[in-house]
């Protein structure tokens, strides 16, 4: 009787496969993690380019912003100082004008006031003239008004007070008065002549 052993061949077929599919596939997982890794490496020298980039642009932006903030600063004291300039300016033009007009006021109260009349304190408030002084008579007080009464820019001469003193056996009145200034109006101007007004057409 004869035995045959089917197994054995069996064996070295498989064994034969296993080692076929090795050699075939011997270096496939090294060469993913390597792609991986290269891949890896890629996107980060990108995203580090690109880091790079928007830092610059961020650096650059705030250099621009700081100065912008200095020409900004630089527009704040020329305002300011334009501010303070311009408020000089009329703080003069006004100071002129109030001398002339106390000048004018001045020689008005000393214009008109009569003999034995002397004045002591005088003020001015832009609207309002204050006067105090010192006179004889009431009669004397009395024309002063009337001669004050007369100026054309003077409005509502009146009499505050009027006190009899006697210093030594000598006798005389302090008065106060008041009255409102009103400035003289500036003169209008003057039509044009025909000849004006045909050259204008001209």
């Amino acid at each position: 009787m004869i035995r045959i052993n089917l197994l054995k061949p069996e064996k070295k077929e498989s064994v034969a496969l296993e080692r076929t599919e090795k050699e075939k596939n011997p270096a496939t997982l090294p060469l993913f993690f390597f792609s991986v890794i290269v891949v890896a490496l890629v996107l980060l020298f990108f995203q580090k380019s690109t880091f790079k980039k928007e830092n610059n642009f961020l650096q650059v932006a705030q250099e621009e912003k700081n100065k912008l903030k200095e020409v900004e600063a630089k527009l704040d004291r020329v305002e300011k100082q334009r501010s303070t300039i311009i408020k000089k300016i009329d703080l003069i033009n006004q100071l002129k004008l109030n001398q002339d007009t106390a000048v004018r006021i001045m020689d008005e109260l000393s214009k008109n006031i009569p003999s034995w009349i002397s004045l002591t304190e005088t003020n001015f408030d832009g609207k309002v003239i204050k006067v105090r002084g010192k006179a004889l008579t009431n009669k004397l007080i009395a024309d002063y008004l009337y001669n004050l009464d007369k100026i054309p820019y003077f409005r509502n001469v009146n009499l505050v007070s009027s006190i009899q003193r006697v210093i030594q056996n000598n006798r005389f009145y302090e008065f106060s008065m008041n009255a409102t200034y009103v400035p003289p109006s500036k003169p209008k101007p003057e039509p044009p002549t025909k000849k004006e007004t045909k050259k204008v057409k001209t």
